[in-house]
């Protein structure tokens, strides 16, 4: 079935279902977190978030792990490790006895999670490039945005059915419907002749040859701005919330909100994309995000207004920063991948697993800082938007549209 848009529903449905393992691996525990302090670690509740921690470092390393892989054994069989390692580790965790098994147990799951991401996006390119990748890309984000929107309501409910483990059990399920649409609707893209052997030489020679363009150079330091902006963000948010404006309770559906500007954000980048570009839109968004949190940072530093406006401020501000997944994720991919059809699994990983390690990282140090107020956030996210709006000024439109030959076109 195709929509008046032109892509491909059942496509963008089913990438959206692949790339949704990580945010619903992250987001759905969140509410959990007690629980498993209370069942494993009494004494030390603070070890908790360590599983969501730890889920993030493994994806981390599925995505490094995933790129040479998918380009030497196919997209298809990749997907079907990936989410067979994504339900291995969910099964673990529901019969570990300890939290370091839990830990050792979620690793694998994230690192599960990010193989069949890859592979995912190398089929993508297989088959489409530029602007006609970004546009799908874009759709599959907006389907894709509902799941850390939902996933801690999913993750409230499911705990008023059993305990923590019960929402792995959720996952396995999660994980097995993923193996069975991959395994019975969907065909191998990339053709023989283009894979690409697993050696050190092999993966270094993508690596450098990803590097020597400048574009690639370009995309994958925006990515990186982005994706730490976005996780310093979800590390703060809930103490901020509770501390600074007394909503802690309330969270999950402020939570929902801000990730819904994830969807309508894709929604629009689907509209335009291919009006505008995807080199236009980043940098659109890029110069109205800047504005709007300089003057919003420049409100919470003076604090001369109300709690309740001071809230409204930093909301608008929040809800700016969570546009950028949908706005600019899918159209740096695409605009990166252009020139590196024949290494695409290997690129999209470099891009993923960089922007991704060190995009988690950054946000350590903003934790670090919070003293009760929003300020060490805000001020984070303005300085990391004018970087970004400095790194795109050369970003530049892809010039080739065609994908590479394919087989099993099913799209």
């Amino acid at each position: 079935m195709t929509s008046s848009t032109g892509v491909s529903l059942g496509l963008v449905t089913y990438i959206a279902l692949i790339f949704s393992m990580g945010a619903l691996g992250i987001d759905g525990l969140l509410p959990a977190l007690p629980q498993i302090a209370a069942d494993l670690t009494p004494d030390a509740p603070n070890l908790a978030p360590l599983t969501v921690s730890i889920f993030v470092v493994g994806i981390g390393m599925g995505f490094i792990a995933g790129g040479p892989l998918t380009d030497r054994f196919g997209r298809k069989r990749m997907t079907l490790i990936g989410c067979g390692i994504y339900l291995a580790g969910a099964v673990s965790v529901i019969f570990a006895p300890k939290l370091e098994t839990v830990l050792i147990a979620r690793a694998l799951q994230g690192s599960g999670a990010a193989i069949a991401h890859v592979a995912i996006t190398g089929m993508v390119r297989d088959q489409f490039s530029g602007v006609r990748m970004a546009k799908i890309m874009s759709f599959a984000m907006m389907i894709f945005s509902l799941a850390p929107a939902v996933a801690p309501l999913i993750g409230q409910f499911i705990l008023k059915l059993g305990d923590w483990r019960l929402i792995f059990i959720a996952y396995s399920f999660y994980g097995a419907l993923a193996i069975a649409i991959t395994y019975f609707a969907r065909k191998e893209t990339l053709l023989p002749e283009n894979r690409r052997p697993i050696s050190p030489k092999a993966i270094w020679g993508g690596v450098k040859e990803s590097f020597s363009h400048d574009v690639f150079r370009r995309a994958i330091m925006l990515q990186t701005l982005c994706m730490g902006l976005v996780f310093a963000s979800i590390a703060n948010l809930q103490q901020i919330f509770e501390q600074a404006f007394d909503r802690g309770e309330s969270f999950p559906r402020w939570f929902a909100l801000i990730a819904l500007m994830v969807f309508l954000s894709s929604f629009l980048n689907g509209l335009l994309v291919e009006k505008l570009g995807p080199a236009r839109v980043i940098k659109t968004l890029l110069l109205v995000q800047s504005v709007n949190l300089v003057v919003g940072t420049t409100a919470i530093v003076l604090s001369g207004i109300g709690d309740t406006a001071l809230f409204v401020v930093f909301l608008l501000s929040i809800l700016g920063v969570f546009m950028t997944p949908g706005l600019a994720a899918g159209n740096l991919n695409a605009i990166a991948l252009v020139p590196l059809g024949h290494v695409a699994g290997t690129a999209s990983s470099v891009i993923a697993s960089i922007s991704t390690l060190v995009g988690a990282m950054a946000g350590i140090p903003v934790t670090l800082m919070f003293d009760g107020t929003p300020v060490p956030l805000m001020l984070t996210a303005t300085t990391t938007t004018l970087i970004a709006v400095f790194v795109s000024r050369k970003l530049t439109d892809p010039t080739s549209h065609a994908p590479l030959p394919v087989s099993g076109h099913t799209v």
